[in-house]
């Protein structure tokens, strides 16, 4: 379905990752990564949803209580783990979701006392905002390009591709006669994973690296015996392999921002950047403010309330936490308002040359510039000035 390379690649891997993972961590292969499939696709995300909810339940989001989405969690082993990333999020599902991520463990009440038990599956996220979770450094957010998907193709194979559960037999079966092939080829590519890296990735990463590229290996020998199943997936080569360091990459630098100022930052720009905000040169104003704006100059980018709740809304985190750790890191302009809202006032001068003072919250425009070393904000219509 998906006609992008890599896409397809990556997606190939973490499905025979899921089927395997107890028998890695056996071999002493872990995934201690979730990955987030990004896509505002409905299409895409209804064949995601069909491609990694292997049994048809519903799959839980970050708006279920706490009791119901450590359940689900403990629930599944040897298959993903999947999380649909929508709703209003629950605070205390928030921390159970934190936790899982960054130690793969949940906890549950078990009588009167609280039980740790681990992960068995790879979690998979999928998601069509930017939130907590797609900005978490545990997390490897692939964005998926919708014209990469044909809709046509899916129509014509989804009820037959509902129920895998002859081809999960068929991997298995041929795995439990296959093992040594696999330690090999893990064995292998975890070598090639360090060549490769070029010293770019953390210690974790390689492995993750070397993992893939040697399911990518093994799962060469398993093809053959899948013809007329499903579509031959071409292995790694140098386009899709470079590709991949440079995913392991961004989700290495996420890890340097793991702040919640930095997380504001990271999150406020991804919404610009997606057209989630409208963005405004404080001198071309529109003549009505509608939705969630974000006013910029040379020195700040000005959120209006609404634009600055959407950023809080999508970090799971009250304004206050936000305000207190932005305040904290200096990345207020302006004299304000008042000490609890953190507002300043700006004047702003719109099409038709009338002026008006607004309340906002500016944050230091360097500072979005730097959470992306290298890679400076662009602004539309600011080469217009």
């Amino acid at each position: 379905m998906f006609g992008d390379e890599f896409t397809r690649k990556m997606l190939y891997l973490v499905f025979h990752a899921a089927v395997l993972y107890t028998l890695l961590e056996g071999l002493g292969y872990k995934l201690p990564l979730a990955f987030a499939f990004f896509s505002d696709n409905p299409d895409q995300a209804a064949h995601l949803r069909q491609l990694f909810s292997w049994f048809g339940d519903p799959a839980p989001s970050p708006c279920d209580t706490p009791k119901s989405l450590s359940l689900h969690l403990l629930t599944r082993k040897d298959q993903p783990v999947l999380i649909v990333d929508s709703g209003k999020p629950n605070a205390e599902s928030m921390d159970v979701l934190d936790r899982v991520l960054s130690t793969g463990v949940v906890s549950v009440k078990i009588g009167r006392a609280e039980k740790e038990f681990p992960v068995q599956g790879p979690v998979v996220i999928l998601s069509n905002r930017v939130s907590a979770l797609t900005v978490a450094p545990d997390v490897m957010v692939l964005e998926l390009p919708s014209v990469a998907f044909n809709r046509e193709l899916w129509m014509e194979i989804a009820d037959c591709a509902a129920d895998n559960s002859d081809y999960l037999s068929g991997f298995i079966g041929f795995t439990e006669t296959h093992i040594f092939e696999l330690q090999e080829a893990l064995k292998q590519r975890r070598k090639e994973a360090r060549q490769l890296s070029g010293g770019e990735l953390d210690e974790q990463r390689v492995e993750i690296l070397g993992l893939f590229l040697g399911l990518d290996a093994y799962m060469e020998k398993f093809s053959p015996y899948c013809t007329g199943v499903i579509a031959p997936v071409v292995p790694f080569n140098e386009t899709t392999r470079t590709a991949f360091v440079e995913l392991l990459c961004q989700t290495m630098d996420k890890e340097l921002c793991v702040n919640l100022a930095d997380q504001f930052l990271a999150v406020g720009r991804a919404q610009i950047e997606r057209g989630t905000v409208q963005t405004y040169h404080k001198e071309q104003a529109p003549k009505t403010e509608i939705g969630p704006i974000v006013y910029f100059d040379r020195e700040y980018l000005y959120f209006s309330s609404t634009a600055f709740f959407q950023v809080c809304d999508a970090l799971s985190q009250s304004r206050p936490a936000v305000l207190k750790s932005l305040a904290e890191a200096g990345l207020f302009g302006g004299r304000q308002v008042n000490a609890t809202t953190a507002q300043t006032r700006i004047t702003v001068c719109n099409v038709y040359g009338q002026r008006q003072s607004i309340k906002v919250y500016a944050v230091c425009r360097a500072a979005f510039d730097e959470i992306r070393i290298g890679d400076p904000l662009i602004l539309d219509g600011e080469d217009q000035l």
